[in-house]
């Protein structure tokens, strides 16, 4: 049996920076790598991802390591990373073959193994990469953030108010300490809040962020 890999096409995102008190922050990649496996002159592509499983079993921190993506039907490449401990059993080698309509051996189904396993050691190598890549740019990033929290004023009754935090809030981005103060205190003049936030917190964060 004659095999061959390579990567075919890369969707890695930027960087997304995660805060954790108790693990460490790190940037998470949202990485789609797609390669194909060509066997005995029959190519067939592969998708890894990463997201698909999470550090510490912490569900608030996606891991950086790429998983076979499943798409919910049998896919020999899936299935067979899937039970890569069991290839030597003569059972689970024909469920595979059963499910997959194919009739690979056992010696077949390492060898396709050490295929994936190569391929995605290549792509888990462009992961690391832009992890760098987030880590050096969040380094040098100079901005000045600041969080803007907008309130309203509700009238309950005549000359009666009440204060109230809008859900919505915003993060902008100034070059200049001297512009950030200004614009703060224009900001704090009125119902609403604004104050200086660092780059992790405003990196980590959910809210929109602009230009100033």
């Amino acid at each position: 049996m004659n095999i061959t890999a390579e990567i075919t096409s890369t969707n890695i995102e930027a960087g997304q920076f995660i805060q954790s008190n108790t693990h460490g922050d790190y940037h998470f990649i949202p990485a789609l790598i797609t390669a194909s496996i060509n066997i005995d002159g029959i190519s067939q592509d592969i998708t890894f991802q990463t997201g698909h499983s999470y550090d510490y079993q912490d569900y608030s921190m996606p891991s950086n390591a790429l998983s076979v993506y499943d798409d919910g039907s049998y896919d020999l490449f899936y299935e067979i990373d899937s039970h890569y401990d069991e290839l030597e059993d003569q059972g689970a080698i024909d469920s595979i073959n059963e499910g997959c309509e194919t009739a690979f051996n056992a010696e077949e189904m390492q060898a396709i193994y050490e295929a994936i396993t190569e391929l995605s050691g290549d792509a888990q190598l462009l992961i690391s990469e832009a992890e760098r890549e987030a880590e050096e740019a969040m380094e040098k990033d100079n901005h000045i953030y600041v969080l803007v929290t907008t309130n309203e004023r509700i009238e309950l009754d005549d000359d009666v108010f009440e204060v109230r935090e809008c859900e919505e809030r915003e993060i902008k981005v100034f070059n200049s300490d001297e512009d950030a103060d200004t614009f703060i205190e224009s900001i704090n003049v009125t119902d609403s809040f604004a104050r200086v936030i660092d780059k992790e917190e405003a990196t980590a964060s959910c809210y929109r962020i602009s230009g100033s």
